[in-house]
């Protein structure tokens, strides 16, 4: 079809009607950045029901936190979740060494302060 059009793309009879087209502005920057699993799904749904693509949503929350006049909610300092997880399992098998070994009075006090035994 498309040979058709360009071998005869200068006959009047095959003129279509114009039409007026609009041309978006250019969009000549690509930013990205990473965030968690739970965050993208999150995201991901709220683009799906508002209809739009993700990058019209993601420029549009960034519009409207820039229109507020108000920084956006800054994620707590500190660690992701998995990190929590690991570090809370450590800390849990550190207090089943330090606990009895308190009881016994092998720690008396921190443990900062280099408990000895008694």
């Amino acid at each position: 079809m498309a040979d058709f059009h360009h071998a005869n793309r200068d006959d009047p009879a095959l003129d279509g009607e114009e039409v007026e087209v609009t041309v978006a502005r250019p969009l000549s920057i690509t930013m990205s950045f990473r965030l968690p699993q739970n965050e993208a799904l999150a995201i991901r749904a709220a683009v799906e029901a508002s209809g739009t693509t993700l990058s019209e949503w993601i420029r549009a929350a960034c519009t409207d936190a820039l229109a507020s006049g108000k920084p956006p909610a800054k994620p707590a300092p500190g660690l992701g979740p998995e990190q929590a997880r690991r570090l809370l399992a450590a800390l849990e098998a550190a207090e089943a060494v330090v606990r009895p070994a308190a009881k016994a009075g092998w720690v008396s006090g921190s443990a900062s302060r280099g408990g000895r035994p008694r």
